[in-house]
């Protein structure tokens, strides 16, 4: 069900409705955010960094700003017996953008757990230099939309030198059992130096109604810290996502992100790091499979600012149906950060004559003394393998199965988290078969 509006009305309904959230926490940065939405607003097809992903799906429902209060919390009993649920991580549910527990905290040693709503004075200084320090409200509307309408911020800190034996996982879950809704989670993680752990996002979507997830994470990667990163989306036809995510690494940090997209009608991933000190790994690989109307949307930013850094991008996407995808991964290195290597692939793979792919890869380089490469193909299946398997007796559609099967595992087999990869594995080959 849905009620067609205009652009203009949707960001007009969204500003009228910021009164209604008086009295949350940081008025003043607030209102400095709905200026910046108010002034760039909605991005159209002439926008640069928007010009393959419309945004019609904004018109098309009736979209409010849920609050605290109308949050209905027995969406948990749908996710209970979810594969996700059962995969041994230490959990942090978020319905509708909001804590699911009173009580956050975690069972083991050296991290913290924290809302921002429950922060005194001082706990807000000692996160002073990390809350909102690496994003740039400027012509980036939906960043300026999450930072006027976020109404609490969940802050996760592994002290220095702790080492995380389980994965965290926070669990958003989307549930529009009534109307149209949009939530603006914040997330702010900080991995203090020499710390290691592994950080699980996941996206679930409930209700027959359309959802829009606009979601702000900062992960902070301190000197000698490892952090393993995996973000996966097996969403519903009614999810929309608009998701950044910026990273800043300091001296020989290590980030690997990993994105596994298997649904959701709107998928548009922005993920920025900041290679900030030398001697830097910075990784990030994705895997997305689409189909009917969906749409899958990368774009990704290696900002590389000091030298003696490596960072690689590898994405890989499969397309169905009358699916669309976009890739749009940039190499930046700035002009002290010499000895860099930057590597950035994108393959894809189309399989209907009405699937459509637009990818763009980018290098800026300002330094002479750099290894940087990058490359992007897309087309069918390649015959000849499929003609070797079936030539030794292998059916046509089970060969054509396991070419694609080996296409996202490559990327799936990267997952260290042996449970997650397990049943990712196990669902991309469901998928591919249906």
């Amino acid at each position: 069900m849905s009620t067609n509006i205009s652009t203009s009305e949707f960001k007009q309904k969204l500003i009228n409705q910021f009164d209604s959230l008086n009295g949350l926490s940081a008025e003043s940065n607030r209102r400095e955010a709905l200026a910046q939405f108010d002034s760039y607003g909605i991005p159209t097809l002439k926008h640069e960094h928007w010009k393959y992903t419309g945004l019609t799906f904004l018109n098309k429902h009736n979209f409010d700003i849920i609050k605290k209060s109308e949050v209905d919390y027995s969406v948990m009993q749908q996710f209970a017996n979810h594969p996700l649920n059962n995969i041994e991580a230490e959990k942090v549910v978020l319905v509708n953008g909001f804590s699911a527990s009173s009580n956050l905290k975690s069972n083991q040693s050296g991290v913290t757990i924290s809302r921002l709503s429950d922060f005194d004075d001082a706990q807000k200084a000692q996160i002073s230099d990390y809350y909102g320090q690496s994003i740039k409200l400027e012509n980036n509307p939906f960043i300026a939309l999450n930072t006027a309408f976020a109404q609490d911020c969940i802050v996760i800190k592994i002290d220095k030198n702790t080492v995380v034996e389980t994965p965290l996982q926070i669990v958003y879950l989307n549930f529009a059992d009534t109307h149209a809704i949009i939530n603006n989670p914040r997330l702010l993680v900080i991995a203090e130096e020499g710390s290691q752990a592994t950080i699980i996002e996941s996206v679930h979507s409930f209700g027959e109604f359309a959802s829009l997830k606009n979601s702000v994470s900062e992960y902070y990667v301190a000197k000698n810290a490892s952090l393993e990163h995996y973000r996966i989306q097996d969403d519903s036809e009614l999810s929309h996502t608009i998701d950044f995510t910026q990273v800043n690494q300091e001296n020989d940090s290590h980030y690997h992100n990993v994105n596994v997209s298997l649904g959701g009608q709107f998928n548009r991933n922005n993920i920025h790091t900041l290679l900030n000190g030398e001697n830097i790994e910075s990784n990030l690989s994705g895997v997305f499979i689409t189909s009917g109307n969906e749409l899958f949307d990368i774009h990704s930013l290696a900002d590389h600012a000091f030298p003696n850094c490596e960072s690689n991008e590898n994405y890989k996407g499969i397309l169905l149906g009358n699916s669309t995808g976009i890739f749009n991964g940039k190499i930046l290195v700035r002009k002290d950060a010499q000895k860099t290597n930057a590597y950035q692939s994108n393959k894809n793979v189309l399989l209907s004559d009405n699937a459509s792919i637009f990818t763009k890869p980018e290098l800026e380089i300002y330094a002479d003394d750099v290894k940087c490469s990058h490359g992007a193909t897309s087309g069918a299946l390649d015959e000849i393998s499929i003609f070797y398997l079936v030539s030794r007796g292998i059916g046509r559609k089970k060969a054509e199965a396991m070419i694609l099967n080996a296409i996202a595992d490559d990327i799936i087999d990267l997952i260290k988290h042996e449970p997650l990869r397990l049943h990712l594995l196990e669902r991309v080959e469901n998928k591919l078969n249906q």
